[in-house]
């Protein structure tokens, strides 16, 4: 009995894997290349996220300008041409302003969509970029942090001078700016120039509660992350 339940076990996974291996795009999409439910694309077993930029172009010469890949169970269409994306963004920018539904990883990250990178086109996303035109990007305001950039930049020169001085001369610039970016965001969240023990146990709390939440391991491994 044993023997017949692996026998109809192998010949149902020689038939359903080429099927799965195989499975065509969903209907409305774009090409791309082959996907396994749930998995997504077979390309991600030898390809990583980093490597996205050249999979993109390889990926665009092989099916066309517009490319639908899948990470994980989600579709994600790629326009990689110049033409089109203006043609999509700016001609017809209402019918794709909008953004899908988020899951709940993503909506407790993003406090129920309250900032304008994750509100849904509406009420509330006009809002939210007004505010951010008019207070935070409006020139008399960019001149009220001039003292803060001052010092950030002071403080990240004397960083990069520091480490060349220690070493070989080799100086991996990408931790210090991103230290730089955070400490000045600090700034303008509480408003003083705290210490660097200080920025640094912020920035250890902010990681440690967003650890657990799926996008954030997403955001985590990408190369520009933060």
């Amino acid at each position: 009995m044993e023997t017949w339940g692996v026998g109809a076990l192998a010949l149902f996974l020689c038939l359903a894997l080429p099927a799965l291996l195989l499975r065509r795009p969903r209907r409305g999409l774009p090409p791309g290349p082959p996907a396994i439910p749930i998995l997504g694309n077979l390309m991600w077993l030898t390809r990583s996220v980093a490597e996205f930029e050249p999979l993109l172009r390889d990926l665009c010469s092989k099916y066309g300008p517009v490319v639908t890949i899948h990470l994980g169970s989600n579709p994600i269409v790629i326009v990689g041409n110049r033409d089109l994306a203006h043609e999509m963004l700016i001609q017809h920018g209402v019918v794709f302003a909008d953004r899908p539904s988020p899951s709940p990883a993503l909506r407790m990250l993003s406090f129920n969509q309250s900032s304008i990178s994750t509100a849904g086109y509406g009420p509330r996303w006009r809002l939210l970029r007004r505010n951010l035109a008019t207070e935070m990007l409006n020139p008399s305001r960019v001149r009220q942090c001039a003292d803060a950039r001052d010092w950030i930049l002071r403080h990240l020169l004397d960083k990069l001078r520091l480490t060349a001085a220690s070493g070989d001369g080799v100086v991996v610039v990408k931790e210090t700016f991103q230290f730089a970016m955070f400490c000045l965001l600090v700034f303008l969240c509480f408003g003083e120039k705290l210490e660097e023990a200080a920025v640094r146990e912020i920035e250890a709390v902010q990681q440690d509660s967003l650890r657990f939440l799926p996008e954030a391991q997403y955001l985590r491994n990408r190369p520009n992350y933060q």
